[in-house]
C-alpha cells in the first residue's frame, strides 16, 4: 500500500519536474470539493497564475467485474487526492495514426490502463463566487485511439479566461465492441460503452465544475472528428433525456457530425461481424452470451489489444456507435430531419484536406508519386462498399479528372477530395442546414492554414484533420515540451484569432474578434455563409456546392432509384401486361403478352472491374 508520505514526496517531485519543464514557478493548491479534498497545481501561464487539476476521476474504474459494463459514477472520498499528473490513456493501438499521437512517449498518459476514466481541468480561477464559462472537449481518434491528454488546455483557458476540460473515455474493443451471440441472438455487451462514459462525464462536469470556478449554466460541448460525431449524438439526445438540456447550451463540431460516414450503425449486424472477428482472434467460442463473456473476461488487456490490432487490418473503422435504446433507436438522419435540437447556438466546420486522415496507413496514398486509376477505383470500391455498384461508378465518375486521365497526382488528389466531401464537408453542410432550419443560430467555418514547420504532418498532407487544434489550444504561444512543431509569427496570429473566435462563442454564443473587418455572419439555407480562415480571413458562401449537392441530393436519389419496385409499381406492371392498351375501334382479339421477370437489380452493361489487388 502506498503511504501518504510517499504520495507527498511524489507530489514534490512532480512540482520540481514541472518547474523545470515549464520554466515557470509551480506550487501546490488545495481545494475542498463536494466529492472530497483535492490538491492540484498552481503555475504560470502567459505570465499569470493558472491552475491545473489532472486525472480527476469521474467514474469508478471499469476493471474486474466492471469490465464491459456501463460506467458507474465516482463516489466521494475523504483523504486528499493528489491531481498533479495525467492518468494513463485507455487501451489503444498507439501510433495507429502516428500524426495524431501527440503525447510524450515517456509520460504517464502514454501508458495504458483499463483504469482510465479521468478528466483534466484547466482554470484561471478557483473562486467559486466568480464563475467562468466552460469548454468541455471530446477528443478525436475514430473511437479507437487518443486521449484527453493529447490536447492541453492551459493556454486557451488563460487567454480566454474560461475553464477548459478534456477527458478519457473507453475506446476500441473496451468501449465499442458489441453484437449478438450466435445461439440466442442476445446482445453480448451493451453497445456504446464509451459513449455512456461521455454521458457520465457530462453529468459530472455539470454537477461539480463550480468547485473549480466554472459556471454549470455556461457549458459548451465541443469535439474534433469522432469527438465531434459524438457531440452530434449528444445534441440529438437532448430531446430524449431532459437532463441534457441542462448539461450544455452550445456546441462546437470540428471535422465531424452525427452523420459522419462510418460513424454509427442503424443496427447490430455489422457490429456482430466485428465481434465474430474478435472472438476468432481471441479463440473464444461464439455460443451464448455467458460463454462469450466468460472468455472475454479471462483475456488480458494485452491479449485483447493484440486481437484488435489484427482486426484493424481486416475492417475499415470497425468501432462505431450503434443506434440503440441507451441513445436512441431511430435512424440518425431521421433524427436530424425531426429537428428537435433544443440548442442555442452551434459552430460547425472542417479543414481543407479532411480525406487525408482516412488513408494514413497506406503510405503510397500520400507519396509524391500519387496513385494510378486502378488504385483510385479499387479504393472507392472498398471505402464505399455499402453502396451498390452503379453508385460507386457514379462516385468514380464525379471525382475523376477527365481532363487529365493519366495523371497519378491528380488521382491521389481526387481520392482525397472524394473522402473529404463524403466524410466531412457534405455531412457538415447537411447538419448546418438542419440546425439553421430549426432555429439554432449556426456558424460555419473552413480552416485552411497549414503549420509549415510541423513535425507531425508532411507538406503534401496539406491542412490535415486535427491541424487546427494546435491553434485552438494556443500551442504557438506555449506548447508542451515534447511537441516538436516550430511556429512562426504568422502561426501566432492565427492561433490568437482562433482562440478569440472560439472563446467568444463559448462565452457569448457569437464568434467575434473586434479587429476583424469581415464579420462572421450566421449560416442559413439561403445564404450558406461560412468563415474562411487561411492566409487571410473572409466571409464566403456555399463551400464546394457542386460536390455537396452530389452527396446530399444525388446519392440519395440514386439509392432510392436502385431499390426494388414498390408494390404499386409491381401491380401496375402486372396490369399493363395483362391488359395492354388498344384502339377503341380495334376488333382484334386481345393478345396476352408474357410477363417480364422481376428484376432485383438495375441492369447495366458489364465493364471490366479493377483488380482485387491495390
Amino acid at each position: 500500500m502506498i503511504s501518504l508520505k510517499s504520495l507527498n514526496l511524489n507530489f514534490v517531485i512532480v512540482l520540481i519536474l514541472l518547474s523545470i519543464i515549464d520554466n515557470a514557478w509551480v506550487s501546490a493548491v488545495s481545494l475542498e470539493t463536494k466529492l472530497g479534498p483535492i490538491k492540484g497545481i498552481k503555475t504560470e501561464v502567459l505570465g499569470k497564475p493558472h491552475y491545473r487539476f489532472l486525472g480527476v476521476p469521474y467514474a469508478l474504474p471499469p476493471v474486474g467485474d466492471l469490465r464491459f459494463q456501463p460506467p458507474k459514477p465516482i463516489v466521494a472520498w475523504k483523504k486528499e487526492m493528489v491531481l498533479a499528473r495525467f492518468k494513463p490513456s485507455c487501451p489503444q493501438i498507439f501510433n495507429h495514426y502516428p500524426f495524431s499521437h501527440r503525447v510524450d512517449p515517456r509520460s504517464d498518459e502514454a501508458q495504458q490502463s483499463e483504469d482510465c476514466l479521468y478528466l483534466n481541468i484547466y482554470t484561471p480561477n478557483i473562486q467559486t463566487d466568480r464563475k467562468l464559462p466552460v469548454f468541455l472537449f471530446v477528443h478525436e481518434g475514430a473511437l479507437e485511439f487518443s486521449s484527453g491528454a493529447n490536447w492541453q488546455g492551459q493556454v486557451l483557458s488563460q487567454h480566454q479566461n474560461i475553464v477548459v476540460i478534456t477527458f478519457n473515455f473507453r475506446l476500441g474493443a473496451f468501449g465499442f465492441l458489441t453484437g449478438f451471440d450466435d445461439k440466442n441472438r442476445e446482445i453480448v455487451i451493451e453497445p456504446n460503452l464509451g459513449f455512456l462514459d461521455q454521458m457520465v462525464a457530462l453529468k459530472w462536469v455539470y454537477n461539480n465544475i463550480d468547485d473549480y470556478g466554472g459556471d454549470p449554466n455556461q457549458i459548451t460541448l465541443g469535439g474534433n472528428s469522432a469527438g465531434a460525431m459524438a457531440v452530434g449524438y449528444h445534441i440529438l439526445m437532448r430531446k430524449y433525456n431532459p437532463d441534457y438540456k441542462r448539461y450544455f447550451s452550445r456546441a462546437i463540431l470540428m471535422s465531424g457530425t452525427a452523420l459522419t460516414t462510418g460513424g454509427a450503425h442503424l443496427d447490430l449486424n455489422r457490429s456482430t461481424q466485428i465481434l465474430n472477428t474478435m472472438l476468432t482472434e481471441l479463440n473464444c467460442p461464439n455460443s451464448t452470451k455467458s460463454v462469450i463473456l466468460e472468455c472475454l473476461m479471462s483475456k488480458s488487456t494485452d491479449r485483447i489489444m493484440a486481437a484488435q490490432s489484427t482486426l484493424l487490418l481486416k475492417h475499415f473503422m470497425p468501432f462505431n456507435l450503434v443506434n440503440h435504446k441507451n441513445m436512441f433507436e431511430n435512424d440518425t438522419k431521421m433524427e436530424m430531419e425531426a429537428g428537435e435540437f433544443h440548442l442555442d447556438e452551434v459552430m460547425i466546420g472542417t479543414v481543407s484536406d479532411e480525406g487525408l486522415y482516412y488513408l494514413q496507413e497506406i503510405n503510397k496514398f500520400i507519396s509524391d508519386g500519387g496513385i494510378d486509376e486502378k488504385v483510385y477505383q479499387k479504393s472507392i470500391d472498398i471505402i464505399f462498399s455499402q453502396y451498390a455498384d452503379p453508385i460507386r461508378e457514379a462516385i468514380k465518375f464525379q471525382y475523376k479528372d477527365h481532363y487529365h486521365p493519366y495523371n497519378r497526382t491528380q488521382y491521389r488528389e481526387s481520392l482525397f477530395a472524394c473522402l473529404s466531401d463524403a466524410y466531412a464537408i457534405a455531412p457538415a453542410a447537411y447538419a448546418a442546414n438542419q440546425f439553421s432550419k430549426f432555429g439554432v443560430t449556426t456558424y460555419q467555418y473552413h480552416f485552411d492554414f497549414r503549420t509549415k514547420e510541423s513535425d507531425y504532418f508532411k507538406p503534401e498532407q496539406g491542412v490535415a484533420k486535427t491541424m487546427e487544434l494546435t491553434y485552438l489550444f494556443g500551442y504557438p504561444f506555449e506548447q508542451p515540451f515534447h511537441i516538436r512543431d516550430k511556429y512562426s509569427f504568422k502561426d501566432k496570429i492565427v492561433s490568437k484569432l482562433k482562440m478569440n473566435l472560439w472563446g467568444n462563442f463559448i462565452k457569448a454564443g457569437k464568434p467575434a474578434f473586434p479587429s476583424l473587418e469581415n464579420e462572421w455572419l450566421p449560416y442559413d439555407n439561403k445564404t450558406q455563409f461560412y468563415y474562411y480562415i487561411g492566409e487571410n480571413v473572409e466571409l464566403r458562401q456555399r463551400r464546394r456546392a457542386n460536390n455537396v449537392a452530389f452527396w446530399n441530393s444525388m446519392i440519395p436519389i440514386l439509392t432510392e432509384a436502385l431499390q426494388e419496385p414498390t408494390v404499386f409499381e409491381e401491380e401496375f406492371i402486372e396490369e399493363f401486361y395483362e391488359y395492354p392498351p388498344t384502339s377503341k375501334d380495334s376488333k382484334e382479339t386481345k393478345v396476352i403478352l408474357p410477363k417480364p421477370k422481376k428484376i432485383k437489380e438495375t441492369t447495366r452493361v458489364d465493364t471490366p472491374r479493377p483488380s482485387d489487388e491495390l
